[in-house]
């Protein structure tokens, strides 16, 4: 079973299924994973930091958020906090105007930061660029596929 985690939006299942977000440009993917009990969750955020924004509409939308609600919901169905691992991609620049600051550089740094905080290990990622990217995450097999026409099939 297939489940498209789009803009905003958090997703957590168990056993045979794969979490996907298309489309990835500024944006990172964040996925947690208990390989032991084959747990897993992607959080598709959009912008860095819900600070100054309301969040009571979206709150997958801001980073911290989207990463806390991911982690709370992962707990909920029985992940050991001792053994989440993070994978994660995204967050190229795909526009290039100096007024604009750069979200997809703040997009990870702001999940490292938020992994650490948690003390959650990042074991794989595929961060920055110019280009889009698609992700897979196999719950199953803990395998992430990342697709872009620039670096073609990665799996981490």
């Amino acid at each position: 079973m297939k489940i498209r985690v789009g803009i905003a939006e958090t997703a957590v299942v168990q056993g045979d299924a794969i979490l996907e977000a298309i489309g990835l440009g500024s944006c990172v993917a964040v996925v947690f994973y208990d390989p032991a009990l084959k747990i897993g969750g992607m959080a598709h955020p959009l912008l860095p930091s819900s600070n100054g924004h309301p969040v009571h509409k979206a709150p997958s939308k801001f980073m911290d958020r989207a990463v806390h609600l991911l982690y709370e919901e992962i707990l909920s169905r029985g992940a050991n906090p001792s053994r989440i691992i993070a994978k994660a991609a995204g967050g190229a620049t795909i526009f290039k105007l100096q007024r604009i600051p750069n979200i997809g550089e703040q997009n990870v740094e702001a999940v490292q930061t938020l992994l650490q905080k948690l003390n959650i290990p990042l074991v794989a990622a595929d961060f920055g660029g110019s280009h889009g990217r698609t992700v897979e995450f196999h719950v199953a097999t803990g395998e992430m596929i990342i697709r872009s026409l620039r670096k073609g099939i990665i799996t981490l």
